[in-house]
């Protein structure tokens, strides 16, 4: 009975810090819109300081609830937890910084033409996993953006002036000259003969 009133402003705290979590991380990320545009940096930046404050409420319900060592140990077995999770999924944060440093840097836009890895496509999407191309054929191709991050990225499109090469090619059994002067003007090839 003694524990009522605390119990029941535990809740109170825990149930007014998840539904200020989400205002409150958006008013706080207002700074990092000057910094950067990246939606992508915008989301996780507002998904770690609502899962913070989230985490503030359930840490102050359970030391209201005088469960303070279970509190302390829940902080800490978040911590060992995370560090058990880092290493079982350590390839997808890899690719999800890797997709933060890719947002960051843009060496390449969407509908940017790119090679990476040895694939040539169009880049339709950048996700937190993975950036998709769609190559000429019309395959859609993901690549991890670990893999995008660490390999050569050859922007096709950056630049307007750039250099093409093209191959010409005559069957065995034509003639160069007879080929040559179907392809100049017919005024010319009279001129010439």
């Amino acid at each position: 009975m003694q524990l009522l009133p605390t119990l029941f402003l535990g809740i109170v705290i825990l149930v007014i810090s998840y539904l200020i979590a989400a205002p409150l991380s958006r008013l706080l990320i207002k700074p990092v819109s000057y910094m950067t545009d990246s939606t992508l940096v915008h989301l996780v930046i507002r998904r770690s300081i609502s899962t913070l404050i989230i985490l503030l409420g359930v840490y102050l319900f359970l030391r209201l609830a005088g469960l303070t060592q279970f509190a302390m140990a829940i902080m800490s077995g978040t911590g060992l937890i995370g560090l058990i999770l880092g290493f079982a999924f350590r390839d997808i944060a890899e690719n999800f910084i890797a997709s933060l440093l890719l947002s960051v840097q843009r060496p390449f836009k969407i509908d940017d033409v790119i090679e990476v890895d040895g694939r040539v496509g169009i880049v339709k999407k950048v996700t937190a996993r993975a950036t998709t191309l769609v190559d000429y054929d019309g395959k859609h191709i993901q690549i991890p953006n670990a893999t995008v991050y660490k390999n050569t990225i050859k922007n096709l499109t950056a630049n307007p002036k750039m250099r093409g090469h093209f191959s010409i090619g005559i069957g065995y059994d034509n003639d160069i000259r007879e080929q040559a002067d179907e392809s100049r003007d017919p005024e010319q090839s009279k001129n010439i003969i």
